[in-house]
């Protein structure tokens, strides 16, 4: 099996909504727009050549020969990739954040929980760490779980803003969190830009 789908550990906090993605462009007042699955638009937003606009909180800037994309394993996945034949990385955007009460802890216990509950497996942590993503502080879990007869361990960077939470994560099929998986998740965390929304 080639294509790993692993739902669960895609972090199921809860949520049920569907990420929202572009689905095309038009022209309101002589200015680009981009257009949402879930029928709403906003004013194209200048970006870097090789960035690409996932949804109105996300944007990557990978490296196509790097990061192949692939389709979601399911509808809150708002991104997935493919790094190389045993390597993945993909992105989870909800709309929760420290202004409904959320915590970074609650996060990563509510990852692990449906993590064990899809997989039917206790995950094992290996590793909880203070993480840089876009100059603010995040949280990286690498987690071991097993799916059958194979292991897979996870790298999940949680960003936690006001009204978002972003999950930003690489997998590799494996039972060590590698140099070059360190690496990779490095370059998938790089090449990943979350927008908060404007409050004001």
């Amino acid at each position: 099996m080639k294509r790993l789908m692993l739902t669960g550990a895609i972090a199921l906090i809860g949520s049920t909504l569907q990420a929202q993605t572009v689905v095309g462009k038009a022209l309101v007042d002589g200015k680009e727009v981009e257009l949402f699955s879930n029928e709403t638009w906003r004013f194209t937003v200048e970006t870097a050549p090789d960035c690409i606009t996932i949804t109105p909180k996300l944007t990557f800037c990978g490296n196509p020969a790097h990061w192949k994309p692939s389709p979601p394993p399911a509808p809150i996945v708002a991104a997935a990739y493919q790094f190389n034949g045993t390597t993945y990385g993909q992105v989870v955007i909800e709309d929760v954040g420290t202004d409904l009460g959320l915590t970074v802890e609650t996060a990563r216990a509510s990852v692990l929980q449906g993590v064990k509950i899809t997989a039917k497996s206790e995950p094992t942590v290996m590793l909880v760490e203070t993480t840089d993503f876009q100059g603010q502080p995040a949280q990286t879990v690498v987690y071991q779980v097993k799916l059958g007869a194979m292991t897979v361990v996870y790298a999940n960077t949680m960003f936690l803003g006001k009204a978002t939470l972003a999950q930003i994560m690489t997998y590799e099929i494996g039972s060590d969190y590698t140099d070059s998986h360190k690496a990779a998740h490095a370059e998938f965390l790089a090449a990943t830009q979350v927008k908060e929304p404007d409050n004001g």
